[in-house]
């Protein structure tokens, strides 16, 4: 199931950490739609989710919101 989170016409740093809670209570797994209104905003999702580990993808929709889709990571398993 992908859950959503509408984040348009907060100011940056709120959409990033906003995101960050909601991915930490996903299951490994899961998507989340991040909808942002802001360029910079999407990109710094971007950055940390592609730091994290997570699948994540970026598109900008015609009338100027981002979309991020973040698939979250699996588990590691313990080396």
């Amino acid at each position: 199931m992908r859950q959503r989170l509408i984040v348009v016409g907060d100011p940056c740093p709120v959409p990033l950490l906003k995101t960050e809670r909601k991915v930490q209570l996903m299951a490994p797994g899961e998507s989340l739609l991040v909808r942002v209104g802001l360029e910079q905003a999407a990109k710094n999702i971007y950055d940390w989710a592609v730091q994290e580990g997570h699948a994540v993808d970026v598109s900008r929709r015609e009338d100027g919101i981002w979309d991020v889709v973040i698939t979250k990571r699996r588990r590691r398993r313990p080396t």
